[in-house]
């Protein structure tokens, strides 16, 4: 379980049988509900989760899968609760990675959770030089493989003094306060799973988001729409929220039993 403060929310979710509703933005569209299971379900919970949240990423990768795989005639509906920018980054990562396409949103969103899950515990470290020198090589690292992709692609020859130059002129090039929020405490573990993943350093540097961005922007407006649906008036939360109707719960499967007794004949 975890305790946070809500700072910004969205509505996602994932799903095998993918539907999506979106909201315009100007290019590209914002996803911001996706379902798991049978569209034509006739029951639905709700559950609403952190993508910082480690608890949450394996109760995602775990116990949802497994409960709609066993539970046919109930849809999942995962919504995403921002606590911070670290959630905002994340989910705007997966955003520019996918395309406005659900399916690949969902697949995107699975994988950096399971990154993130083996990642977390190895990306602490104890003083902002260090997380600056680690995000430092990381880029550098990620930036290399690029070229090295895109030389590959071109069919002409790597040369690593060359790459090497091109690199670090690269790596100049990036303004100094994107540096700063990435190797800062609240994105750096975020950062550092991000860099080992497929992420490109062009959509690392675009997640990092500003008070003018549109993306935050459409995610703000979301959570005046959405944060009436989770339960209580207080901004502090334990996450996941499992909701079926109006109603909480503690697991999935007394979600399903509760489901189960409304649907059974009065006796």
């Amino acid at each position: 379980m975890k305790s946070i403060r809500i700072m910004i929310a969205v509505l996602c979710s994932v799903g095998c049988a993918m539907c999506a509703r979106v909201i315009p933005m100007q290019q590209p569209t914002v996803i911001t509900e996706l379902r798991l299971g049978d569209h034509d379900a006739k029951n639905e919970v709700i559950v609403y989760v952190s993508m910082t949240c480690a608890h949450c990423a394996q109760f995602v990768v775990e116990d949802v899968k497994k409960f709609c795989d066993e539970h046919k005639d109930c849809k999942i509906i995962l919504r995403f609760v921002p606590a911070g920018s670290a959630d905002l980054f994340f989910m705007k990562l997966i955003h520019l990675a996918a395309h406005s396409d659900p399916v690949r949103y969902h697949q995107v969103y699975i994988n950096l959770m399971k990154r993130y899950m083996a990642t977390l515990h190895k990306v602490r470290s104890p003083n902002r030089a260090r997380r600056k020198e680690l995000i430092t090589q990381r880029l550098k690292e990620r930036l290399l493989a690029e070229m090295k992709e895109q030389m590959q692609k071109d069919g002409t020859a790597a040369d690593e003094k060359e790459c090497e130059k091109l690199v670090n002129e690269k790596f100049k090039a990036i303004p100094q306060e994107q540096l700063d929020a990435l190797s800062g405490e609240q994105l750096f573990p975020t950062a550092m799973a991000a860099l080992g993943f497929e992420f490109t350093v062009d959509d690392i540097l675009q997640a990092i988001s500003t008070e003018r961005d549109a993306y935050r922007g459409v995610v703000m407006r979301q959570f005046t729409i959405y944060r009436s649906e989770i339960p209580g008036d207080s901004n502090e939360v334990v996450l996941p929220i499992i909701m079926y109707g109006v109603r909480q719960f503690k697991t999935l499967k007394e979600a399903y039993e509760a489901i189960l007794k409304e649907e059974s004949p009065a006796e």
